[in-house]
């Protein structure tokens, strides 16, 4: 008898000491396992980080609904005021043409009036134009850079436009949640008119991230249009009283050459 229990006590020892080591080899891969899911997961966000705008511009151009058959002219009618000049027609106009193959127009607008007599100077481009781009500085508001300001500028051009997009040259003041006599404040009207600040003196990346976030709001692209390559395409632009002959590189900022 009391061999019988020593035979079935070293049994059970021997079990147990199979079942641990089987029991810690499940933990380790339930936690190896879970890592590698957590570091999948942190390398995707980082990717996303790195390039999930670029994805978007290039998922829209590739899969987004092509506005080629509405009757319209241009692409884009980019206004400004002149003193926002160099910039329009040296930078943003030539590299919406060249580089991004966008159709643009541009026309320049008085800041006197506080944006009276927009409607009156753009309505005839507007209408044959799939976005309004408004390029937003102190100067086009008349030096008046304020909430107010801004939202009867953008409050303006969404009555010329339903679909308008944005360049900020200047950081936008804080912006308050007080409702206007036309029961908007300028946090819905910045949805309806999104705005994407430019910042001189930045890298390549930032740059390419306002060029990315632009895009992303103007009609797709025809993936098989247009060209990145690194040839340089030398393209005049007149606007206004103003000619100047532009060479554009398909990865720097374009140059005006007076």
């Amino acid at each position: 008898g009391s061999s019988l229990r020593t035979y079935l006590s070293s049994d059970m020892l021997e079990v147990e000491f199979l079942e641990e080591p089987m029991q810690q080899r499940l933990y380790k891969q339930d936690f190896l396992l879970l890592s590698a899911v957590l570091l999948s997961l942190v390398a995707l966000f980082a990717l996303y980080l790195r390039f999930g705008l670029q994805l978007r511009v290039i998922w829209k151009d590739a899969c987004g609904y092509k506005e080629t058959n509405d009757g319209k002219e241009y692409d884009v009618l980019v206004c400004y005021n002149d003193a926002d000049c160099d910039f329009v027609l040296g930078v943003i106009v030539p590299t919406l043409e060249t580089r991004y193959n966008y159709r643009c127009c541009s026309h320049h607008v008085s800041p006197n009036s506080l944006g009276k007599t927009w409607p009156a100077e753009l309505n005839s481009l507007a209408q044959r134009s799939r976005r309004l781009l408004a390029v937003l500085s102190p100067s086009m508001l008349a030096g008046n850079w304020t909430n107010a300001a801004l939202y009867y500028a953008l409050y303006t051009l969404l009555r010329i436009h339903s679909k308008v997009v944005c360049i900020s040259l200047k950081k936008l003041p804080l912006c308050d949640s007080e409702k206007t006599p036309h029961n908007e404040s300028l946090p819905v009207l910045l949805q309806a008119a999104p705005v994407v600040e430019w910042y001189s003196n930045v890298g390549r990346d930032e740059r390419a991230r306002f060029w990315g976030a632009l895009r992303l709001r103007l009609p797709p692209r025809h993936p098989f249009q247009g060209s990145d390559s690194d040839n340089l395409d030398q393209i005049t632009v007149s606007g206004s009283t103003k000619k100047r002959t532009l060479l554009t590189n398909s990865h720097e900022s374009l140059e005006v050459l007076v």
